[in-house]
């Protein structure tokens, strides 16, 4: 559990002078589900929601008090994920079939809703897969952050986690790899 004064792996929930929330009344981060009150709830979107790191990071928001909703094409996940995270969470969440590069589709869900902040984890990432098919792999992950922010600033929000791979790393020396490592 964090404690005031501790940075905690989900830091970044409670480091926002518009909008501080997961902060105790010391000023620390408050986190492993500690109950806040509905006041104190990020709506925060999740692209690529349905995906391994998606649907962990899903449970992770819930468990620390806020509401994740998913946007996923399901292009390289499961149909059954949003089943296992209701059954997981005990509850449904909210889930919105679309692809992220869909301009219109993401800047309507910021806005029917109310998302404060998003996290995008959208992306492909098969490094074999994008060798022999860059340009797929382009559209996507280039594409979809870019139609993204543009949502995004349409929308009025402003506040972004982008998830990025150690997959473009390579070999290295040392672990755990750091953003120091070569590329």
């Amino acid at each position: 559990p964090s404690s005031a004064g501790t940075h905690s792996p989900n830091r970044w929930l409670c480091n926002s002078e518009r909008h501080p929330i997961g902060t105790s009344s010391s000023g620390g981060c408050v986190g492993n589900g500690q109950a806040r009150g509905e006041e104190n709830v990020m709506r925060i979107l999740l692209t690529g929601g349905c995906g391994f790191i998606g649907s962990h990071t899903a449970l992770a928001l819930l468990n620390a008090g806020h509401e994740p909703i998913l946007l996923d094409n399901f292009a390289n996940c499961r149909r059954s994920v949003p089943d296992r995270l209701a059954s997981i969470a005990g509850r449904p969440l909210t889930i919105i079939d679309a692809d992220v590069r869909d301009v219109a589709r993401v800047q309507a869900t910021l806005g029917a809703e109310r998302v404060e902040a998003v996290i995008h984890l959208a992306g492909l990432k098969a490094v074999a897969d994008s060798v022999a098919d860059p340009l797929t792999y382009y559209a996507h992950n280039v594409g979809g952050m870019l139609a993204l922010l543009e949502a995004m600033q349409a929308a009025n929000i402003f506040t972004l986690v982008f998830s990025s791979s150690a997959t473009v790393y390579g070999k290295t020396e040392s672990l755990p790899i750091d953003e120091d490592c070569p590329t």
